[in-house]
């Protein structure tokens, strides 16, 4: 009697639980887990439907051997979940987990060559297991992408991030610094020469994170204190400009021009409160350019040129 297990194994992996009891069990079969002793085909339905409610069981065969009416399988079995499930025999699960438990099986066939017992052990969620990379062809690897939407799909970036590469998350987390934080370009790269990349990459997954949105801070030492033109502008009295990020770097303060009669009242106090530039700034100090000898105005002493006539005088008959 010969049974093939890696078709049974690839039945498994389609997800049709019907199909699966109808072809590989027998009428009197009884499956005994942990999770109690179900008998016929019935309870085999019933136990599959509750097992993979939300959540994709992929296995992958380590070793199988049969003797006679006994089959001896080792398997790395995959579980992918698209739907949160506290009661999951291993763990509580959350959309877009995913755990590789290791089973040890044995089926105890008829004499039609189904299965007429079948009795699993296990060891600890990821315990002497091997693994998969996140995304791939193989149907574990496709049920691992829908775990990830379903992760993405819920906001949970601490769930999918785990499928980006080391080279994604730290755009991400550049993006974040620029965009979200307020760094310049030359304020990230001393972030990533002072803190490394790991420093970045946890950006990213904080500004994902509607949960902590709060600014980051570097955890370099800053400089020592030395004379600063900058002036003493609180948060408070300027809430529109974010602060320096860039550690040593004193936070550029900028005037906005009054708003408009549609204007609310409490930004135009705001403006009004807002210091001023101090003259001895260094962009006070810059040489003001000279004017453009285009326009006619240029130094006192540089002679001036006219206009060329305008055709209207032409037409109108006059002279210049």
């Amino acid at each position: 009697m010969t049974f093939d297990y890696e078709a049974y194994v690839a039945d498994f992996l389609t997800g049709d639980d019907e199909a699966l009891v109808a072809r590989w069990f027998a009428e009197d079969c009884a499956m005994e887990s942990g999770s109690g002793t179900f008998e016929g085909h019935a309870g085999m339905r019933r136990f599959l439907a509750w097992a993979h409610d939300g959540v994709r069981e992929c296995p992958r065969i380590v070793a199988w051997v049969q003797e006679g009416r006994d089959l001896f399988a080792e398997i790395d079995m995959d579980f992918h979940a698209t739907k949160e499930r506290a009661d999951f025999p291993f763990q509580h699960l959350f959309p877009g987990d995913s755990i590789t438990v290791k089973f040890l099986a044995h089926y105890l066939l008829d004499d039609a060559g189904q299965i007429r017992r079948l009795k699993t052990m296990v060891w600890p969620p990821g315990k002497g297991v091997t693994t998969l990379p996140p995304l791939g062809p193989h149907p574990s690897q496709m049920a691992a992408y829908g775990a990830y939407t379903a992760a993405f799909s819920n906001g949970d970036p601490e769930r999918y991030t785990r499928f980006y590469t080391d080279d994604v998350e730290l755009l991400r987390g550049i993006q974040a610094l620029l965009y979200g934080d307020g760094y310049t370009i030359k304020g990230v790269q001393k972030l990533l020469r002072e803190n490394g990349v790991k420093f970045v990459i946890a950006a990213g997954r904080r500004r994902g994170d509607p949960k902590a949105r709060a600014p980051i801070a570097p955890v370099s030492t800053p400089p020592a204190a030395g004379p600063s033109h900058a002036p003493n502008v609180s948060p408070e009295s300027a809430p529109e400009f974010a602060t320096g990020r860039v550690p040593g770097r004193a936070p550029s303060v900028r005037t906005r021009a009054s708003s408009s009669a549609c204007a609310s009242r409490e930004s135009l106090d705001r403006t009004a409160r807002r210091e001023e530039v101090p003259a001895s700034h260094p962009r006070c100090l810059l040489p003001r350019p000279s004017r453009s000898p285009r326009c006619g105005l240029g130094p006192p002493d540089a002679p001036r040129r006219r206009s060329p006539p305008s055709r209207l005088w032409y037409h109108a008959g006059c002279s210049w």
